[in-house]
């Protein structure tokens, strides 16, 4: 948090953000005597968010390289890679090496975050979202910026 909120008010302040940024209401009443955010390692840790965002984004590219290995033609949510001899190689190359070397040095440059799969990634959730609002015929819980 920016320092504008006191010490006993963190919890209720947590939320308004959530509320303001990201649309997301809490599902119980706000208790003060509790501390939501404390149960994100990174908060607690005092890590940058952005890791989390970037990690997201990556997780997503390989996901997608994977299927497309694996021959996959469904959408990429219902793609699975199990059994893909192809994908497990790929997958088993990348990350065999663990930390010894760095990621991006190890992967071929498919691998490289380009501006064209963040918007993808970012664009499908609130499309996504909105079907499954459709399907189950479901107020939307959340009036977030999508």
């Amino acid at each position: 948090m920016s320092g504008d909120a006191l010490a006993e008010n963190y919890n209720k302040r947590w939320w308004q953000l959530r509320e303001e940024y990201q649309g997301i209401t809490s599902p119980t009443a706000v208790d003060e005597s509790a501390f939501d955010p404390g149960n994100l390692y990174a908060i607690t840790h005092n890590w940058p968010q952005t890791d989390r965002f970037i990690g997201g984004v990556l997780t997503f590219q390989l996901h997608k390289k994977l299927c497309e290995l694996s021959g996959n033609t469904k959408a990429l949510h219902r793609c699975s890679i199990y059994q893909s001899k192809e994908a497990g190689e790929q997958l088993i190359g990348a990350m065999s090496k663990g930390i010894s070397q760095p990621c991006l040095k190890q992967w071929p440059l498919w691998w490289m975050t380009n501006k064209w799969m963040v918007m993808r990634y970012w664009l499908t959730l609130p499309l996504y979202k909105n079907t499954l609002i459709n399907k189950i015929k479901i107020a939307a819980a959340c009036s977030c910026c999508y």
